[in-house]
């Protein structure tokens, strides 16, 4: 999707290029998957996650 797109992009362009951002790929990858699971079994939790990531998404398409 282009969502998805734009966040490898925000990913590989942007998060790479610094400790910090590099630390946040890092949580990303070590959470994800556990988060993912909670989801499944938590459909208030996954609007709560899919919220979080539509206002990143939101902030990011303001930047460009």
């Amino acid at each position: 999707s282009d969502e998805t797109e734009l966040l490898r992009k925000v990913r590989d362009e942007v998060l790479s290029k610094t400790p910090a951002g590099q630390e946040i790929i890092k949580l990303y990858y070590q959470w994800s998957p556990t988060i993912v699971i909670v989801m499944r079994g938590d459909k208030t939790f996954e609007k709560q996650v899919k919220g979080i990531i539509d206002g990143i998404l939101s902030m990011i398409w303001q930047e460009l």
